[in-house]
């Protein structure tokens, strides 16, 4: 499954309404699914957030955002990468990393 940006005009929209500052660089973005690997740390589970996954950059610090396309509820999760960040490609359309914290449903 190949890596694609988005594509939909909306789509797009939506993600800059959120994301776009003037401190604020959007990198990329494309449609991702969250997963966790919690409460069995040896097995994947979906955390039930669908949207638009962004780089962005803010001053010196680099996030991941995922923005929901949905419902209009904006971010709803972020990752800042720090430094020692470790991020792996485990398949082209899979990609993993140690989070800061694990997910709080609201």
């Amino acid at each position: 499954m190949p890596s694609i940006t988005l594509n939909n005009p909306e789509d797009k929209a939506t993600v800059k309404r959120f994301l776009s500052s003037p401190h604020t660089r959007i990198i990329t973005a494309t449609v991702a699914r969250l997963y966790i690997a919690y409460p069995d740390p040896s097995q994947w589970t979906y955390a039930g957030i669908l949207g638009a996954v962004a780089l962005i950059q803010t001053s010196n610090t680099f996030f991941l955002r995922i923005v929901d396309l949905l419902h209009g509820q904006g971010i709803v999760w972020e990752q800042e990468l720090y430094e020692g960040f470790i991020y792996h490609q485990d398949m082209p359309f899979f990609h993993t990393f140690q989070a800061d914290v694990r997910m709080q449903n609201t």
